[in-house]
């Protein structure tokens, strides 16, 4: 499926198609709730993962940004093809992370053991076959260039199915976008990938390809918004806190209270121990003396 099945011209709609633009306004990220795209599954190609931008500061928020609009998931249309193939009709090039449930010590492996990115639910991509088009639905996260690692042919790693280009991307770039899988739809016939075309095309032209505008009044709302999220966090990190200090001083005061019990009666039956041995000396040493006695009279009437 390539870039003409969206346009006519055989240029991408996003880069061609569109008047230029006046200088974009970068909200800061208190802002980023109000982004018609933020929080939103958002229909883009894969070849459209490398339009997006981020912010310095902001690579490890899991935003992007395309044109000034936030956002983290996107539902994107591709071809599944083995590790290292090529031949993907110039859809464009994503990465999908299959992320794995953790092994059981007690009991093997069940069949399908992939689990979504959002819920951990079990997900079975049994039927993702290569040249399969299909309509993946996951969390876009930025992954540092300097943690590129290129992906290995074996199945059984986590990152094992990606979309190539014709012109593939230099390898640094491949992976500078990552899908984290959360669901999947099989696209069975060409009626169900132009239904998504037209769904992906009005998002385009309707929400992304505008910029997102927020007057004076709403930033210093959202700040306000912001602020006060922040200083009920803060105050939830002090209670808990100031509840985890109390915990631990009453469980200090308890572990001083109990050595204090253990100890008072170590001396306690230390005192009786000492009384006890005295006895059992004194009756011993009586003992020694009567039968020492009852020797010296045994000898004497012997003589």
């Amino acid at each position: 499926m390539g870039s003409s099945a969206l346009t006519k011209h055989g240029a991408p709609l996003l880069d061609t198609h569109l008047p230029s633009r006046p200088q974009l306004t970068f909200y800061p990220s208190y802002c980023y709730r109000a982004s018609p795209t933020y929080g939103a599954w958002v229909k883009i190609r894969a070849a459209d993962l490398y339009r997006l931008t981020t912010r310095a500061g902001d690579d490890n928020s899991g935003v992007t940004l395309q044109v000034n609009c936030a956002k983290r998931k996107t539902v994107t249309p591709a071809v599944q093809q083995e590790v290292h193939s090529e031949d993907d009709d110039k859809i464009g090039f994503a990465a999908v992370a299959h992320q794995y449930a953790t092994p059981s010590t007690t009991r093997p492996l069940a069949t399908s053991h992939h689990v979504t990115a959002s819920t951990s639910s079990p997900i079975d991509i049994s039927s993702l076959q290569p040249c399969t088009r299909v309509k993946v639905k996951g969390i876009l996260y930025t992954l540092p260039i300097s943690k590129y690692t290129p992906p290995s042919i074996n199945r059984t790693e986590a990152m094992n199915v990606m979309i190539l280009p014709s012109n593939p991307l230099p390898p640094r770039e491949r992976f500078r976008y990552i899908l984290n899988l959360d669901r999947f739809q099989i696209l069975p016939d060409l009626a169900s990938e132009l239904r998504f075309w037209n769904e992906r095309t009005s998002m385009l032209t309707e929400i992304l390809c505008l910029p997102w505008h927020l007057t004076q009044e709403e930033v210093r709302s959202l700040k306000e918004v912001a602020e006060e999220e922040a200083y009920k966090r803060q105050n939830r990190a002090a209670r808990l806190s100031a509840s985890q200090r109390l915990r631990a001083e009453r469980a200090r005061r308890k572990v001083e209270r109990d050595e204090a019990k253990l100890r008072k009666r170590w001396l306690k039956e230390e005192v009786l121990r000492k009384a006890e041995d005295e006895r059992v000396r004194r009756l011993n040493q009586a003992f020694q003396e009567r039968l020492m006695s009852q020797r010296s009279r045994n000898g004497s009437a012997g003589r």
